[in-house]
C-alpha cells in the first residue's frame, strides 16, 4: 500500500509565523515594561533612602539650636543679623534659603571640633544642586546631598507674650522682628540622578511658601520637609 507524505502548506507556515512573532513581541513588551518597572523603583528607593536620611540629619542637628550652658541658658537659636559672617537668609526670586543656627556643642555639623565645649554656628546652603553644611570648627564645608532643586525655610514665632509657647506665625528670614523663633520649618525638592520614563508635563511643587514649577522631563523627583521644635529659647519672650 503506498503511503502519501503529508506536510505544511504555505498559508499554515505564515500562520505559525505570525503566532511566534507576536508571541515573541508580548515577551519583549513584557519584558521592557518589567525593566522599567524595576527601574523606577529602583531610582524611587534611592530617593527615598537619601531623603530620609537627610532628614534625620537636619532635624537632629536644629533640635540643638539655641541650646546654651549651665551659665548662659539659652542663646539665639538663629543667626539673623546680616553684620555677622553668615546668616540666614531668603533665597531672591524663590531662590535656595539659607539656614544658619547656633549653640553650644563639641562637634559641628562637620564632625570639626577637639572635644571643648564652644560656640557653634552650622549654616546650610546650596550650590550647583547639592545641599552642604558648613560648621564654625571646621575648614570648608561638606556635601550633603546632590540633586537639590531646592531648599526652603520658614520659621514659626510666638508674638504673643503670654508665657506659653505656641506659633502664631510663619515668616521667612527677616520678617521675625523682635519675636522669638519657636519652629523652624524647611523643605528640600530632590531629583533622580538619572532619566527614566515617566510622564514628562511640566510639574508644580509646593515647599514652604515657595511655588516651584519643574519643566517636563524624565526625572522623578519628590518633596521632603519636616517642622521641628526649638527646645531652647527664651521664656522671657514668649
Amino acid at each position: 500500500m503506498n503511503r502519501r507524505q503529508g506536510g505544511f502548506g504555505l498559508v499554515e507556515l505564515m500562520v505559525a509565523l505570525i503566532l511566534g512573532v507576536l508571541v515573541s513581541g508580548a515577551a519583549t513588551q513584557l519584558l521592557l515594561t518589567n525593566n522599567q518597572t524595576f527601574v523606577l523603583q529602583d531610582v524611587t528607593s534611592a530617593l527615598e533612602e537619601d531623603g530620609q536620611m537627610l532628614l534625620r540629619y537636619m532635624m537632629a542637628d536644629i533640635r540643638q539650636a539655641g541650646r546654651g550652658s549651665s551659665i548662659e541658658g539659652t542663646i539665639d537659636p538663629v543667626i539673623f543679623d546680616n553684620t555677622q559672617p553668615v546668616f540666614s537668609k531668603e533665597g531672591a526670586s524663590g531662590a535656595s534659603d539659607e539656614l544658619v543656627i547656633n549653640y553650644l556643642g563639641f562637634r559641628d555639623c562637620q564632625g570639626g571640633g577637639d572635644g571643648t565645649e564652644r560656640d557653634i554656628t552650622n549654616r546650610y546652603f546650596v550650590n550647583n544642586g547639592s545641599l552642604f553644611c558648613s560648621g564654625s570648627l571646621s575648614a570648608g564645608s561638606a556635601e550633603l546631598i546632590t540633586g537639590v532643586e531646592s531648599f526652603q525655610v520658614q520659621y514659626g514665632i510666638d508674638t504673643n507674650a503670654n508665657g506659653e509657647v505656641g506659633v502664631t506665625q510663619y515668616v521667612n528670614a527677616g520678617g521675625q522682628g523682635a519675636n522669638p523663633v519657636v519652629t523652624i520649618r524647611f523643605a528640600v525638592l530632590l531629583t533622580s540622578d538619572r532619566d527614566i520614563n515617566v510622564d514628562d508635563s511640566t510639574t508644580r511643587y509646593f515647599l514652604a511658601d515657595q511655588q516651584i514649577d519643574v519643566a517636563g522631563d524624565a526625572r522623578v523627583r519628590k518633596v521632603f520637609g519636616s517642622t521641628v521644635m526649638i527646645r531652647n529659647y527664651d521664656w522671657d519672650g514668649v
